[in-house]
């Protein structure tokens, strides 16, 4: 099951440096930015600094030598006493209110965060997302630093169809479709009666609780071409096991994925649904659990009017996981 990490990210969007000695063998540009673990600090790098002497603490060297230096702008030690409001404590910044969109630096957590005016989704948790003096809603969320909050890499993850099991309406039988070159395993889903297949997962260690998964269905076009503007119409529900629990739950609400099909799409074209809505499955997405997922084609979905069975090849599921 081929794996694809769609947009990977590191916590924070800083450089980090362990400690001075890296920070000084470091080149930048203007504007550039780096934090240092061992000062607690965070840098600019100046082209012309000159008039700053390096001290090792607010100014320091770089790789480029000459008059370029790392100024302190946000953190312990500062040339321009802060250019970021900057709290010693996670419970000075918790004590203070701001504005949407103000950004602060703690010097405790060692990270920048945002000031969120709606912030309820996101649970305090004295690191990634602090509580503020403001109103319950409020949060401030790690961006750039050791912690990051809003920063996560989405995941794509491929399940072949023959992996799926059947469920109360199965889909017809595996089958080999070879056309030319190409050779594809698939499943055909009728037009004329709702079949389903299912699966069970392990929501990953790492997956986004909060932000559920999704889904889309890949195939080809086994048997006659669409006549003209037709669609396919596939959705999904979920719901997940916790350890020691029955593996037997109701679904969540159904989710849908539909395909567009037209007179342009001839028989054996490789065709893709499009992404769903968020699925926010039954007991909710809590990783480590297990994940009981069901698929299936509604045939009497006003926007399922694709008068052929389909093949299916492929059910990819997406998710977000902290780096």
């Amino acid at each position: 099951m081929p794996t694809k990490i769609l947009y990977p990210q590191q916590f924070g969007s800083l450089t980090t440096y362990d400690d001075v000695v890296a920070c000084g063998n470091a080149s930048g540009n203007d504007e550039d930015l780096i934090y240092c673990v061992d000062t607690k600090t965070i840098y600019e790098y100046i082209a012309s600094g000159a008039i700053y002497v390096i001290d090792g603490t607010t100014v320091l060297s770089t790789a480029i030598g000459g008059d370029t230096r790392w100024i302190a702008i946000a953190g312990t030690y500062s040339v321009f006493g802060g250019g970021l409001k900057t709290y010693e404590t996670v419970a000075d910044a918790q004590a203070d209110s701001g504005a949407d969109n103000d950004l602060m630096f703690c010097v405790e957590t060692e990270s920048i965060y945002r000031y969120e005016e709606t912030g309820a989704s996101y649970s305090a948790d004295s690191t990634t997302v602090l509580t503020t003096g403001d109103a319950v809603n409020t949060r401030w969320l790690a961006v750039a630093g050791k912690y990051s909050a809003v920063r996560f890499k989405a995941i794509e993850r491929e399940y072949k169809i023959e992996d799926w099991n059947d469920s109360l309406a199965p889909p017809a039988g595996l089958e080999t479709i070879i056309s030319g070159n190409g050779v594809m395993r698939v499943r055909k889903f009728s037009s004329a009666t709702s079949e389903d297949v299912v699966m069970c997962i392990k929501i990953p260690e790492l997956a986004v609780q909060a932000n559920g998964f999704k889904f889309k269905v890949t195939g080809i076009i086994s048997d006659a071409a669409p006549a003209g503007a037709e669609g396919v119409m596939f959705k999904c529900g979920a719901y997940s096991i916790a350890d020691g629990v029955a593996i037997n739950a109701a679904f969540s609400a159904d989710v849908k994925s539909e395909k567009a099909l037209d007179a342009t799409f001839l028989q054996y074209d490789s065709w893709e649904s499009d992404i769903s809505a968020t699925i926010t499955p039954t007991n909710d997405f809590i990783p480590g659990d297990k994940l009981m997922i069901r698929v299936y084609r509604d045939h009497s979905d006003a926007g399922d009017i694709y008068l052929q069975d389909i093949a299916v090849s492929t059910v990819i599921l997406t998710w977000t996981e902290t780096p």
